[in-house]
């Protein structure tokens, strides 16, 4: 960040907090320019101090909703889902910084701080379900599905709620906040074994749906009619490396990013069905992966891969470069991450060659330069 792109966040996060404002936590990361860079990095400096002033100033007094954390190149803090663990929020060590005693497949922490999962079949939920809590865990929306599983839950633009239903009669479904179907899609999979029919389906930027069905070793992108608009197979190299479609993420570039589950590798996929990348256990320098259930693809380019079979202690999250380098592991006490999402990263990469702040300065429209100074009149 620069300093004034960091007042600007700090002061936009402010003003979306809701009393109680201690409740809520923002995390602000706060880097220092490496020395190689001979004082100028690619992200900005802002001082620990300077944020903390700045902090007091914003929230007037008594305890700061604000987290600093130092910068340590490593994404922080990560909402994390299980089949046998509650829903959580956990820092760069492990530690638990929020938990709800859900069992989720899928989680996501909104923009108004409620965190929204979709249910295992538990207790209240004999068939699954969809639960939104906020922070103090008071229920915001709770739905219960009718068939055997729910593995997606999903904010859509107009406010809706995603759902998937696996069963006999595998289909999407659009809730209203009154937990009224909207929209159904079926789905185009196999029956025999609800549990392994469908993962993480996501809303796409043009209405479409994207479905990982895993025992059909392909993800489907469906129109919101459920006519099948595009195939993309997992088992290019044999259906016995099960490399079963768990999530399935739309990249900006269009590419589609896909953890491989039981196979213990990620693909990334180009618009034609090329991998154009892929990470596997060989490429590691020690077997980090232990069925890639969750990914992400972070900001900086680099990918967060779950590890579902890792037992405690083990590494359950790890991050890697483009160039397949390991920068960073958690490994909790715990075992059974389904799924993840990183809420804080330390910083976006920057086109073209480091900016100088803009601290202080207004940018009007570009025009020839300005001579420095004035030219001298002529000589006799």
């Amino acid at each position: 960040w620069s300093r004034l792109g960091l007042v600007r966040a700090v002061r936009r996060a402010v003003e979306r907090l809701e009393p109680p404002r201690h409740l809520r936590i923002i995390h602000v990361v706060i880097a220092r320019p490496p020395r190689a860079s001979r004082g100028r990095a690619a992200v900005g400096a802002c001082s620990a101090f300077g944020a903390v002033r700045l902090v007091e100033r914003l929230h007037g007094g008594g305890e700061p909703p604000f987290q600093l954390l130092p910068m340590a190149g490593r994404p922080v803090p990560v909402l994390v889902a299980g089949r046998h663990i509650p829903t959580q929020i956990l820092d760069e060590g492990g530690e638990v910084l929020w938990s709800h005693p859900a069992p989720a497949s899928d989680a996501t922490l909104l923009p108004s701080g409620n965190v929204l999962m979709a249910l295992y079949p538990h207790g209240d939920f004999p068939g699954g379900g969809v639960l939104e809590v906020d922070r103090a865990g008071e229920v915001v929306f709770s739905w219960k599905a009718t068939q055997d599983e729910v593995s997606t839950a999903q904010l859509t633009g107009d406010g809706r709620i995603l759902v998937n239903e696996s069963g006999p009669n595998p289909r999407l479904l659009e809730l209203n906040r009154a937990g009224e179907i909207e929209l159904q899609v079926p789905l185009s999979c196999q029956k025999s074994n609800p549990h392994m029919q469908t993962r993480m389906v996501r809303k796409l930027a043009n209405g479409n749906y994207l479905a990982p069905h895993l025992l059909d070793f392909e993800v489907l992108e469906y129109d919101p009619a459920g006519k099948i608009v595009r195939r993309i197979p997992t088992d290019e190299r044999g259906r016995d490396l099960r490399d079963w479609p768990f999530t399935a993420i739309r990249l900006r570039g269009g590419n589609t990013l896909i953890g491989c589950t039981n196979g213990n590798r990620v693909i990334e996929v180009d618009a034609a069905g090329k991998i154009v990348w892929q990470l596997t256990n060989e490429d590691l320098p020690s077997p980090l992966i232990d069925d890639a259930c969750g990914v992400q693809r972070l900001p900086n380019g680099n990918t967060v891969i779950t590890s579902y079979h890792a037992g405690p202690g083990a590494v359950h999250l790890l991050e890697v470069t483009r160039d397949k380098r390991v920068v960073w592991t958690l490994a909790p006490q715990f075992a059974g991450i389904h799924h993840l999402q990183v809420l804080t990263t330390p910083g976006r990469p920057i086109a073209g060659p480091p900016r100088r702040s803009t601290w202080g300065r207004r940018r009007g429209p570009r025009g020839p330069p300005r001579p420095t100074r004035r030219p001298a009149p002529p000589r006799p």
